[in-house]
């Protein structure tokens, strides 16, 4: 995160808290102003961070080998040049790197063909799954015995407060030891008889953009023991960063709070959500409709406010009827009347016999006056898609339409542009969609036909994916759907007209939920 992006996020607070990722998002700026030193003051008497690196070198050059490893050598790594600067940081700290400032060790893995490590094992061996981010490790899933102490560590253990660093794939994540333990190659031990650099470290490192140290790996990205001692860490006085670290330990206290006081305030916003949408869709309020910005809140109030505006679309709820406009019932005879005259040959479905009337018991809802029931097969006629050959090549002009939605090109087209299709099998059974161009329709789809001079489209479309046709599937491996399971479903008509004010609402409802959807973005 950037400075830039901390003033945005300062100047639009109230904004942020209400963004899913906002909390965390403020939890980041934190970090960009404390590594940056924007987070507390300075202090002259503190020092600097010249002093402060100058002692550690003394204390280092002290010390020499440490009784249980060896040290890098200083002299192998030059220091920090202008260029190599990230950003711009007080005038009292200082760029170093971070094998000037602590020692670390990379551990190993005992090889696991050898259960001579594995049994009777009592010492902790820590794993990148064992890091608990920003906390402390208590114990580990894993451990080995004292000849893979001996043998493979060579007696070494990284000891108790030490911080640990994945460095290999999982980047970055980072605990600090509550007992004596060894750990794996991925991860690397930095070891400070300084607990104020410890610290200091432990809350600055996840502000710093390390992936310009890595490479790619097979899995990932990922660091190395030679990249590791080169990343350049800003120095402030020892001074300074206690009172950093404690003042990032106070607002996270305070994030965390209000993290949870928002997580109560949106778990009641989400319990009212829901229970305004319901009466939406029940017809019982219109207040969601005029407060969308203050109910709709996240991605899934969208979906909430999505289904609802589907449900008042296909239920008469959307817009006000109009007597001038016909009936349904008008509108049935007229249909039933063109495909009577209508003769289907080749591939559409001859479909003269009449369903059975739809009954009371089969309606799951109401529907106004002017509306009527009926059944998809009194208004469409489906007709499976052409199969594709191993050895036909899928490419050409026109676009293949199957099961799993559009998959690649075929040479020759079966659908016109514009043709509503239907999963017949795969991952879109039962889902309607409208074909962008002239179109393969495979066979795991089907061709859907209709009287499109007196059923609009758009809101066939809409009520098609409404009724979930893929609950009418026949038991398999996977759902697949047939004409004789989905005929007989029960489908709301209204009259020609109003299906056309219907759409054009709906069409305006969703321009205002992609509104929502970048405010929220």
């Amino acid at each position: 995160m950037e400075l830039n992006d901390v003033r945005t996020i300062v100047a639009n607070l109230d904004d942020f808290l209400e963004l899913p990722d906002g909390i965390e998002r403020l939890r980041k700026a934190v970090l960009t102003l404390a590594v940056s030193g924007r987070l507390v003051p300075h202090d002259p008497k503190e020092g600097t961070g010249e002093e402060l690196y100058a002692k550690i070198q003394s204390e280092r050059l002290q010390r020499g080998v440490a009784e249980n490893g060896r040290r890098r050598r200083k002299e192998s790594l030059l220091p920090v040049d202008q260029t190599e600067v990230p950003f711009e940081v007080p005038v009292s700290w200082k760029w170093v790197r971070l094998g000037d400032i602590v020692e670390f060790r990379v551990g190993k893995t005992p090889p696991r063909v050898e259960s001579k490590y594995w049994s009777a094992a009592d010492t902790p061996w820590v794993s990148i799954s064992d890091l608990i981010n920003g906390s402390t490790i208590h114990s580990t899933k894993e451990s080995i015995n004292e000849l893979a102490l001996e043998e493979v560590f060579r007696g070494y253990k990284a000891p108790l407060g030490s911080l640990l660093f994945s460095f290999k794939l999982t980047i970055g994540k980072m605990s600090i030891l509550e007992m004596d333990a060894c750990h794996n190659e991925a991860i690397a031990a930095f070891i400070s008889p300084d607990q104020t650099l410890r610290d200091y470290l432990f809350h600055i490192l996840p502000a710093l953009d390390l992936t310009g140290r890595t490479s790619n790996a097979i899995k990932g990205r990922t660091l190395n023991g030679d990249t590791l001692p080169l990343i350049e860490i800003p120095l402030p006085p020892s001074g300074e960063q206690d009172r950093m670290v404690d003042k990032i330990k106070d607002v996270m206290r305070s994030l965390d709070e209000l993290e949870a006081k928002k997580k109560e305030r949106d778990a009641v916003r989400t319990r009212l959500t829901r229970s305004a949408m319901r009466d939406l869709r029940d017809g019982n309020s219109k207040l969601p409709l005029q407060y969308l910005f203050e109910l709709v809140k996240s991605p899934s109030d969208i979906k909430e406010l999505e289904n609802a505006v589907l449900t008042l679309a296909v239920s008469g709820k959307l817009v006000l009827q109009n007597a001038k406009e016909g009936t349904a019932e008008e509108l049935l005879l007229k249909i039933r009347e063109e495909r009577l005259k209508t003769l289907s040959t080749g591939r559409k479905r001859k479909t003269t016999k009449l369903l059975p009337p739809v009954s009371a018991s089969d309606t799951p809802f109401n529907i106004p006056a002017s509306w009527r029931w009926v059944r998809l097969g009194d208004v469409m006629n489906i007709s499976s898609g052409d199969s594709l050959k191993v050895s036909e090549a899928i490419e050409g002009p026109y676009l293949v339409y199957g099961g799993n939605g559009i998959a690649g090109r075929h040479s020759s087209s079966n659908a016109a542009r514009g043709t509503i299709v239907i999963g017949r099998v795969g991952a879109l059974c039962g889902t309607a969609y409208i074909t962008e161009s002239d179109a393969w329709v495979t066979d795991n789809a089907f061709i859907v036909s209709y009287p499109e001079n007196f059923l609009d489209k758009e809101f066939f479309l809409l009520v098609l994916n409404y009724l979930n046709l893929r609950s009418s599937h026949r038991g398999s491996a996977q759902p697949v759907i047939s004409g004789i399971s989905v005929y007989p479903i029960p489908m709301p008509l209204p009259p020609l007209a109003e299906q056309k004010r219907i759409v054009e609402k709906v069409q305006e409802m969703r321009e205002n939920i992609q509104c929502l959807q970048k405010i929220m973005a």
